[in-house]
């Protein structure tokens, strides 16, 4: 139950930040008092499921944060009706919601791996399932914080700025009527929240333009362009990727990247393989290697997201959301502004941190060419504490310089080779990890009994015919031979 003089934090669509959710659960908002019509709806990191709806949450604990859960107004409860409501009324809303415990599938379980005749059972990211799978923290009414942003007080709750959702509610409003639905791209240094941010505007989506109460509204699908070689989103190390997706992201890329943990509602729960649409593989963890073939590859990803994009004329449109790495001065800018000429985005999300190697400006033929660019401060500067950032953590576990990180000096934190190892695992593994094998957020990876190694051995491999193999050396790579 939420009071309606809670959300009345100013203008615009209005959340309130009600609690936090971790582990692995399925949430499905309940046709009724929340149903359609309804002023308000659950967001669940940006994404607002329609009533009737699950939707999968996979955070496991120790080297993940929990997700917010908020109140947030919808179509309906906007407009000076819904202003007058949230400012003086003492009407309570009620939204139901079922939780669903959610264990290993039967792809990840002891007997499954005992029929492949596997005795290192793997169990995914957890080990034993506790009885309940997932822990739920809920506010009371009168601590309950305007704006998704204040998860940021909670200890290990992923937040995002203000900044970002009242883009998110501008460009919502702005694009609604758009039949291309909006293209986004994210960029900025390492470590200053890219990923969480990519995350929450693909899930904001997906929920369309605020309607997320409407019931009988087509499903909706976000492209995501990844073209973070050295941490991506949706594909393992080294690879640029093309990726539709029809539901929210609400796991971390080990998880999400192999596997896509789709909540059924009624037909109960389904767990399929990513598909990416498309895929170039540069083979390094940084377009330093080659930034010709980066940004060639960039161009073929982009065509091909013009086609899909064509192909779905009439069915409902494709937004875009591309993901890009850290390095954005120098001949890094270049490659960047290549990648912008390339993905004609209307909007930039661009994120500076609070030190000079972490800020940078674009050039300014990009703004000349009609491109919106919003600028938010990441979560390690001061401005962001100002602007409602967590104090205590909020970016996803990508970003290195979080307040509470290791750039303070209070604890080692893994590196982001031991994250590229933990994506590459899980990619290989199918999104599990082998029994005893263990991912913190201080150590990385552990594996004191090789099962890893033994785990790959019994992987059955692809067999390729060899006519359909191109080779491309990197520069250097055959000088000599």
């Amino acid at each position: 139950r939420c009071p309606a003089p809670l959300l009345g934090n100013g203008a615009g669509r209005r959340t309130a930040f009600v609690g936090s959710i971790s582990g692995r659960a399925e949430l499905e908002v309940l046709k009724g008092d929340g149903g359609g019509g309804a002023p308000w709806s659950l967001d669940v990191f940006g994404h607002r499921p329609r009533p009737g709806e699950a939707v999968s949450v996979d955070r496991p604990e120790g080297w993940t944060d929990a997700l917010p859960l908020a109140v947030a107004e919808t179509a309906q409860g906007g407009g000076s009706q819904g202003e007058e409501t949230a400012r003086g009324s003492s009407e309570e809303h009620v939204l139901r919601v079922r939780i669903r415990s959610v264990r290993d599938g039967p792809g990840s379980s002891e007997a499954s791996a005992a029929e492949d005749g596997d005795t290192g059972p793997v169990r995914g990211h957890y080990g034993t399932p506790p009885e309940e799978t997932y822990g739920l923290r809920l506010l009371p009414p009168g601590e309950a914080v305007p704006g998704n942003f204040g998860a940021g007080g909670r200890r290990r709750t992923t937040a995002v700025l203000r900044g970002w959702s009242e883009a998110m509610d501008a460009a919502a409003a702005g694009d609604a009527g758009e039949e291309e639905g909006g293209r986004y791209l994210v960029c900025g240094a390492k470590g200053v929240g890219k990923s969480t941010l990519v995350r929450y505007v693909a899930n904001r989506l997906l929920s369309g333009d605020g309607d997320c109460g409407e019931p009988g509204r087509e499903k909706r699908r976000v492209a995501v362009l990844d073209l973070d070689c050295g941490q991506p989103e949706l594909g393992p190390p080294g690879m640029l990727t093309l990726t539709v997706l029809d539901g929210p992201l609400l796991s971390e890329p080990p998880v999400h990247m192999a596997r896509r943990n789709r909540g059924g509602g009624s037909e109960g729960y389904e767990e399929t393989p990513i598909e990416h649409a498309a895929a170039h593989y540069l083979g390094d963890v940084s377009s330093r290697s080659d930034p010709d073939a980066y940004v060639a590859m960039v161009a073929s990803l982009a065509r091909r997201y013009e086609s899909l994009r064509l192909e779905r004329r009439g069915s409902g449109s494709l937004p875009l959301v591309v993901n890009t790495d850290g390095w954005v001065k120098g001949l890094g800018g270049e490659v960047l502004s290549a990648a912008i000429a390339s993905c004609r985005p209307r909007r930039v999300l661009q994120i500076n941190g609070g030190t000079r190697a972490k800020s940078f400006e674009l050039p300014p033929r990009i703004g000349a060419a009609g491109v919106t660019v919003s600028v938010f401060p990441s979560y390690d500067c001061e401005e962001a504490g100002q602007a409602g950032c967590c104090p205590s953590g909020g970016a996803s576990t990508d970003d290195e310089a979080r307040p509470g990180g290791p750039s303070d000096g209070s604890s080692p934190r893994a590196s982001a080779s031991d994250r590229r190892d933990h994506r590459l695992v899980s990619y290989l593994l199918g999104g599990s990890l082998p029994a005893g094998v263990a991912f913190g957020r201080e150590h990385g990876l552990s594996d004191p009994d090789d099962a890893i190694g033994d785990a790959l051995a019994r992987t059955r491999p692809y067999a390729v015919p060899l006519g359909c193999v191109d080779l491309y050396p990197s520069p250097g790579f055959l000088d000599g031979a």
